[in-house]
């Protein structure tokens, strides 16, 4: 830290999450870990119906 005699920057940090902000973002966290596991999801199952076509088409 500094010492040049200016108090800002001894001074407490005050840009903490307030209580509501920090549920916020909680909630949103979740949200985007539903929202990544649908995407995986419909991937997964994208990729089981190619898998099928293709070997419907090399006759397997």
């Amino acid at each position: 830290m500094k010492d040049n005699g200016d108090d800002k920057h001894n001074a407490p940090r005050r840009d903490v999450l307030t209580p509501e902000e920090r549920e916020r973002l909680v909630e949103r966290h979740f949200e985007t870990a539903l929202a990544r596991k649908a995407m995986h999801d419909a991937n997964f199952a994208g990729a089981v119906n190619l898998g099928a076509a293709m070997k419907k088409l090399t006759g397997k």
